[in-house]
C-alpha cells in the first residue's frame, strides 16, 4: 500500500506481474485517511483509489479538456468544520469500478497557463514519461510562455543528453497526441535533461513543482531564448515577389498540413478563425523567420520578430504588408499603435459626432479646434447661447469662427465645414430646440461634452438652477440617443472643477485628492460656483448608477488652466493675468510659496520688476489703489479670492491624483511643467492685446 504520491507505472506493473497485491491509498491532513484498507481481489485495479464509504465525500464534475475523460473534484466535510473542503486533486473515474474508485491525475494547482491564456494539465505528458523504465521523473513547464517544455530526470546518469532526448522523443510525441494541440511539445530544444536527484522532492518523495522551476530557472530561461530564435529549414520568400501573398499561403499550408482548409484560407482571413492554436502560431513564425529576416532589404534579426508575431499579424495580408514595409525600411507596421489604428479605421462602427456646450470660451474654443481636426470625428455641433441684445449682425457660426481666430485657432475651410453652430436656450426642455432638430440629434450624436458654465464666484448655489436644468436635458438627450440607437452607448462628459475638492486636504489631512466621487460637501469650496459643480457631479453619479447600461458618464475636474503653449493666448479676465497686470501697476510681485520662484523670476525679468514682497503686503498695496484705476488694477476685483483661496489652491495644498487619467490619456501623461519660453509667450500675448503695458 502506498500514498502521498503516484506509484510509477513501470514499478507497479512489474510488482503486479510478480504477484504482489497493490493497494492505492490517499489521505489529507484536514480529513484523515480517505482510501479504504482491504485485501485487494482480482476485480481491483491498483491504479485507482477506492474511497471510503463511511466518509461524507462528494464527487462533482470538473472542467475537462475537450476529447479527454471526464474529470472530477472531491469535496469533503471535515468534522467540526462549518464549510466544505475541496481537495486540489484532479480525478478520473474507473468506469469498471464500484462508483467510488478514482485515479489521481495530479493536483489542480499543477495547471500551467500559457501566455495566450490557454491552459495545460501536464499529467499525461509527465506520467507517460515517468512510466518509462529509464526515467525517474518528468516535470512540465511553460507558465506565461507560448509553448510547453519538459524537465526530464533519468533514472541513471546519462552522458549523451542529446542522444537521450532522441530516445525519449517518441514518448513525448505519443503524449502530445493525447493532449490538446496547444499542449504539445514542438521541439527537442524544449526538453531539459538533468542529472538524477536534481529535482527537489518533498518528505513523501513527490516532486516539488514550483521549487523545481526555481532551481532550474536559468535552464528554463535558456530554453525560451533558444526557441525564440529557432527556425525551420524552408524557402526564403522575397518581399519583392509579385506573388508574395500566394507564396506565404503555400508556406503556411505546408507547415501546418492545412491542405483541407487551403481553399478557405483567403488572404484577409484571420488564421485563428480557422482554428489556429498557439503552438501552430509558433510553428508558422519559425517557418517564416528566414523570410522575415532575410526576405527584405532591412535584414532584421530574429529577436526583433516577437513570439507573438502571428497574433500581431493574423492574416496573410498582414504578413505581406509587414514584409513590404520592412523592405522599404519603414517601421510603421512594427508599431503597436499602427496596428491599433488600422483596426480602429477598419472596424469603426459609426460616425463620431460630438455635441459641445461652451464652445466660445477659452477652453471651449480649443476643444472645437481639437475635435474638428481629429479625422475620426465627422461633425462638431456647438450649442451657444442666444444673444438677444447683440449689436453685431454676425451669425452664431461667424461668432464661433471669430472666437477661434481671436485665440489663434483658425480652421481651414475643409475643417470648419465640420462645425455646426446652433443658437438656443439649453435650460428649456429639449435644450430649447424644435422637436425635429432634437430628434435629429438623437439619431446622430455619439458624444456629449458639457463645458458651458458661468464663471462668477459671487453667485449662490441657488442661482445656478438654469445649469441644473441644462444638465438634466443633456442627460435626457443621452438616454434618447440610446433609445433611438440601442447599439450606441453615448458618452456624456461633464467639465467640473478643482473647486469641488479644494478642501479635501483640510477634511481628510494632507492627502492627494483621489479620482473618485466626493461624498462630503465639506471637501468643496464654500461658494456657489463650486457647490453648483458639486451638485452636478452628484447628479451624474446617480445617473451612472441608475442608467449605466444606457450611457457612459465621465467627469473631469479642471484646475487653473494656463494659456496656449502655441499662441500664448490666455484670457485676461482670469486671476493670474490679473495678478500680473496689478503687479505691473504697483511695481512689485507677490512672494508665493511652493514652486513659484522660477516663474516669478521670469515674470520679474519680462516686466522689469525688481521688487518681490510677501503676498499679504502685495494684497494690501493692490487694495490701496483707488477704484477709478480698476482697468489697470484688475486684481482688486478679486481680492476676496486672493485673500482666502489663492495661496491654498496654488501652492501645492490641493494636488489631484491623475494616475487613472494619465493611463487613459497620452496627452496628459506627457505633460511637462510650464517653461520659461511659454511664460514669455503669455506676456507677449498680453502686450500685443493691449492688456499689459509695453
Amino acid at each position: 500500500m502506498w500514498g502521498g504520491g503516484p506509484l510509477k507505472d513501470a514499478v507497479g506493473e512489474r510488482l503486479a506481474a510478480l504477484g504482489v497485491n497493490l493497494l492505492n491509498h490517499s489521505g489529507a491532513t484536514e480529513v484523515g485517511a480517505l482510501g479504504s484498507v482491504f485485501f485487494p481481489g482480482p476485480d481491483y485495479n491498483w491504479r485507482y483509489i477506492r474511497f471510503r464509504q463511511d466518509f461524507d465525500l462528494e464527487f462533482k464534475e470538473a472542467e475537462t479538456p475537450p476529447g479527454q475523460a471526464q474529470r472530477y473534484k472531491m469535496i469533503a466535510h471535515p468534522f467540526g468544520w462549518h464549510e466544505d473542503f475541496e481537495l486540489q486533486d484532479a480525478l478520473i473515474s474507473n468506469s469498471k469500478g464500484s462508483g467510488r474508485e478514482f485515479q489521481i491525475l495530479g493536483r489542480n494547482d499543477d495547471l500551467i497557463v500559457l501566455a495566450t491564456g490557454e491552459k495545460v494539465l501536464p499529467q499525461i505528458l509527465e506520467s507517460l514519461l515517468s512510466a518509462r523504465p529509464d526515467i525517474k521523473a518528468a516535470v512540465a513547464f511553460g507558465e506565461r510562455q507560448f509553448e510547453l517544455g519538459v524537465i526530464v530526470e533519468p533514472l541513471l546518469n546519462v552522458e549523451d543528453y542529446d542522444g537521450f532526448k532522441s530516445t525519449i522523443w517518441p514518448t513525448i510525441v505519443e503524449a502530445g497526441k493525447k493532449m490538446d494541440s496547444h499542449a504539445q511539445i514542438s521541439s527537442l530544444d524544449a526538453v531539459i535533461v538533468v542529472p538524477p536527484g536534481t529535482c527537489p522532492r518533498s518528505d513523501k518523495g513527490s516532486i516539488m513543482r514550483r521549487e523545481t522551476y526555481r532551481v532550474l530557472s536559468k535552464e528554463i530561461d535558456a530554453v525560451y531564448r533558444n526557441l525564440e530564435n529557432s527556425t525551420v529549414a524552408g524557402p526564403i520568400i522575397s518581399a519583392t515577389s509579385s506573388n508574395l501573398e500566394q507564396d506565404l499561403k503555400e508556406l503556411i499550408v505546408s507547415t501546418l498540413d492545412w491542405d483541407t482548409v487551403s481553399q478557405k484560407l483567403a488572404f484577409d482571413l484571420d488564421f485563428f478563425e480557422l482554428g489556429m492554436d498557439s503552438l501552430q502560431a509558433i510553428r508558422v513564425r519559425r517557418a517564416l523567420l528566414p523570410s522575415l529576416v532575410n526576405g527584405s532589404t532591412s535584414c532584421r534579426s530574429a529577436d526583433e520578430i516577437g513570439r507573438d508575431f502571428i497574433y500581431q499579424h493574423p492574416t496573410i495580408a498582414d504578413i505581406a504588408s509587414f514584409m513590404r514595409s520592412a523592405s522599404d525600411d519603414n517601421d510603421g507596421d512594427f508599431s503597436r499603435q499602427a496596428a491599433i489604428d488600422r483596426l480602429v479605421e477598419n472596424h469603426f462602427p459609426y460616425e463620431t459626432i460630438v455635441l459641445l456646450t461652451g464652445s466660445t470660451g477659452s477652453l471651449g474654443s480649443h476643444l472645437v479646434a481639437q475635435l474638428a481636426n481629429l479625422p475620426q470625428i465627422t461633425k462638431v455641433i456647438c450649442l451657444v447661447r442666444i444673444q438677444p441684445h447683440a449689436t453685431s449682425q454676425k451669425s452664431a457660426y461667424e461668432r464661433q469662427i471669430q472666437a477661434l481666430n481671436s485665440k489663434g485657432l483658425p480652421l481651414t475651410d475643409e475643417i470648419s465645414s465640420k462645425v455646426e453652430v446652433i443658437e438656443t436656450h439649453t435650460a428649456i426642455p429639449f435644450l430649447g430646440l424644435k422637436e425635429e432638430k432634437f430628434e435629429e440629434l438623437c439619431k446622430s450624436v455619439t458624444h456629449i461634452l458639457h463645458n458651458a458654465w458661468p464663471v462668477d464666484f459671487k453667485r449662490t448655489v441657488q442661482s445656478f438652477e438654469g445649469q441644473f436644468h441644462t444638465l438634466r436635458h443633456l442627460i435626457h438627450l443621452a438616454r434618447q440617443i440610446h433609445n433611438f440607437r440601442p447599439s450606441v452607448k453615448p458618452t456624456l462628459l461633464f467639465v467640473s472643477s478643482i473647486a469641488t475638492v479644494s478642501q479635501y486636504g483640510r477634511v481628510h489631512g494632507p492627502l492627494i485628492v483621489p479620482e473618485k466621487p466626493m461624498e462630503d460637501i465639506n471637501c468643496t469650496n464654500p461658494f456657489g460656483y463650486a457647490e453648483a459643480k458639486y451638485v452636478c457631479e452628484k447628479i451624474l453619479d446617480e445617473v451612472s448608477e441608475a442608467f449605466g447600461d444606457e450611457l457612459e458618464v465621465r467627469e473631469v475636474r479642471v484646475g487653473q488652466m494656463s494659456g496656449s503653449k502655441i499662441t500664448g493666448y490666455w484670457n485676461s479676465s482670469e486671476h493670474l493675468p490679473a495678478l500680473v497686470k496689478s503687479s505691473q501697476k504697483i511695481g512689485a510681485l507677490p512672494r508665493i510659496r511652493g514652486s513659484w520662484s522660477d516663474a516669478l523670476d521670469v515674470l520679474a525679468a519680462e516686466l522689469h520688476i525688481n521688487t518681490v514682497i510677501p503676498l499679504a503686503d502685495w494684497i494690501q498695496k493692490v487694495a490701496e489703489i483707488p477704484d477709478v484705476a480698476g482697468v489697470e488694477n484688475p486684481a482688486k476685483q478679486l481680492l476676496d479670492f486672493f485673500e482666502r483661496d489663492f495661496e491654498h489652491n496654488a501652492t501645492g495644498e490641493v494636488i489631484l491624483d491623475t494616475a487613472q487619467s494619465r493611463s487613459a490619456s497620452t496627452a496628459l501623461a506627457g505633460m511637462q511643467p510650464v517653461s520659461e519660453q511659454m511664460i514669455r509667450g503669455y506676456v507677449d500675448f498680453w502686450r500685443s492685446s493691449g492688456f499689459l503695458l509695453s
